[in-house]
């Protein structure tokens, strides 16, 4: 799920989770449904250097490296930590409230957890509080995903299609603002659709269906390599 290198120490760190039934890669592994690890290779060697499994039953979602330490997100489990000298893994801080996911941690040490619902927080290792990150007025930053910081920027990816849907709202404007740039990746306007599907023995659960036409961006393309 995360996957972060490590330039002065040359290492790459992964980390993995059986999801089960929800995100299925793998042959069935009961044993290991729900439970996730990290894992650290040289990139050297390409050899693993050694990996982190906790007891506990949790899944980590992302990883980001401050402070010496490797710090990782567990949605609504808050942050857990390695420490690399050690070898050890724990909980860093609990935070029943929050579905952290993205992590990102900038020159000086700062930690940022993007909060799924309420937007990025910052997030303090040595109290294991976190605190969000204010924005003007009309800027939501509910639904980051993968969080980065890039030239003393903090960068976030945004899955709000499915939030919007969860949440709704029956039309989604792409193209609001009308900026040039989207449409130089030979986008044409078009609808997309949200199909809700609600069957027994879904237990509740919303199945959703994201379909868009694709056949004109395919023939541009083919247009332009040609």
């Amino acid at each position: 799920l995360g996957v972060k290198i490590d330039p002065a120490k040359r290492e790459l760190w992964a980390n993995a989770c059986n999801l089960g039934k929800d995100q299925p890669t793998k042959r069935p592994d009961p044993a290991t449904e729900g439970r996730g690890g990290v894992w650290r290779y040289s990139l050297d060697t390409g050899r693993l250097v050694r990996k982190y499994v906790p007891e506990a039953k949790v899944c980590f979602n992302d990883l980001a490296f401050a402070r010496g330490r490797i710090w990782m997100t567990t949605g609504s489990d808050g942050i857990w930590s390695i420490d690399p000298v050690a070898h050890s893994i724990a909980q860093a801080a609990a935070a029943p409230d929050l579905w952290a996911n993205g992590i990102a941690s900038d020159e000086r040490g700062a930690i940022y957890v993007a909060d799924a619902l309420g937007g990025v927080m910052r997030f303090d290792a040595d109290a294991g509080t976190f605190k969000l990150v204010e924005m003007p007025a009309g800027v939501r930053l509910g639904g980051i995903d993968g969080l980065y910081v890039w030239r003393g920027r903090l960068v976030g990816i945004q899955n709000a299609l499915r939030h919007a849907a969860q949440a709704g709202f029956a039309s989604f404007d792409f193209l609001r603002g009308a900026e040039d740039y989207k449409y130089k990746f030979c986008g044409d306007i078009r609808r997309a659709y949200v199909i809700r599907i609600f069957g027994r023995g879904a237990r509740g659960r919303v199945l959703q269906h994201v379909f868009s036409l694709k056949r004109g961006i395919k023939r541009r393309l083919a247009a332009r390599r040609g």
